[in-house]
């Protein structure tokens, strides 16, 4: 009986020090991400995380030190999994519409598709939220309405910021970037075009109508087609190059971005100088 006791306190204390490494952990790695920067320093979170656990537990408890480590490998692992999964947003500066003063005739007279990019020329975040409200952000927040017409008002159309590290959905309201994905997709958007990779963003356009009692895609085409316009016109205010593309692997990134049957791909733009 007393033997039955003793190992039922045991594996009661184990659980508990295991719940003990994961609330601590998801506290040091809020700590950890206010303290650096997400994409330049994940190595040293974790090296982070890993020493401060490390030292709370030699403190806490008498764990033996194979039986501390893999508990605190798999907490890691785990947390970070899904740390990534739910990144904060990204705020993006306000775009600077005085740069979009060229003249619609100019723009018009001037625009062209670029099969060419600058490779490692990188675009500014300032210079991104310029693009994107150029694309489809809120012109009157009042209202709510955007830059570019919409069939019924629908609004349909999001805009997926695609880069060497990662996804994110651009939030018109909110000006942020919503992380979704840490994989690079740039395969899935260039197929055969390589010239694709060599731009710093590609903008991936698809038509979320899932909210809808009835799909249209003929509504969404043509909404696709107003965004990108205001894509080409901003790139040739700013200077900068793009071309729309329909060629892409719509299957890999409708898999890798999880998008539901409701919602339509209809082009990229990869953007850069």
């Amino acid at each position: 009986m007393r033997n039955s006791r003793g190992k039922d306190l045991q594996q009661k204390r184990k659980k508990t020090q295991i719940l003990f490494a994961f609330r601590s952990l998801n506290r040091i790695f809020g700590f950890a991400e206010e303290t650096h920067t997400r994409e330049r320093n994940k190595n040293l979170v974790i090296c982070f995380a890993f020493r401060s656990l490390n030292r709370i537990f030699a403190y806490h408890y008498n764990l033996k030190q194979k039986t501390m480590k893999k508990v605190l490998l798999l907490a890691i692992c785990l947390t970070a999994w899904s740390g990534m999964r739910a990144q904060s947003p990204i705020q993006l500066p306000q775009p600077e519409i005085s740069k979009l003063s060229m003249s619609v005739g100019d723009a018009l007279k001037t625009r062209r598709s670029y099969r060419e990019y600058q490779k490692g020329k990188a675009v500014d975040l300032q210079t991104l939220s310029t693009i994107l409200w150029a694309a489809c952000g809120i012109s009157d927040p009042a209202s709510g309405k955007i830059t570019a017409p919409s069939a019924v008002n629908m609004q349909d159309i999001k805009v997926y910021v695609c880069s060497q590290q990662g996804v994110c959905l651009y939030d018109p309201k909110a000006n942020t970037l919503v992380p979704v994905l840490s994989d690079n997709l740039l395969d899935a958007l260039a197929t055969s075009q390589q010239f694709v990779k060599d731009a710093p963003y590609t903008l991936l356009l698809v038509s979320d109508q899932s909210t809808r009692g009835r799909k249209n895609e003929r509504y969404g085409d043509m909404d696709a087609g107003y965004v990108s316009e205001n894509i080409y016109l901003a790139c040739t205010a700013l200077g900068m190059r793009t071309v729309a593309r329909a060629m892409m692997n719509q299957d890999a990134l409708r898999k890798a971005l999880n998008l539901p049957e409701g919602v339509v791909i209809e082009l990229n733009h990869p953007i850069g100088y």
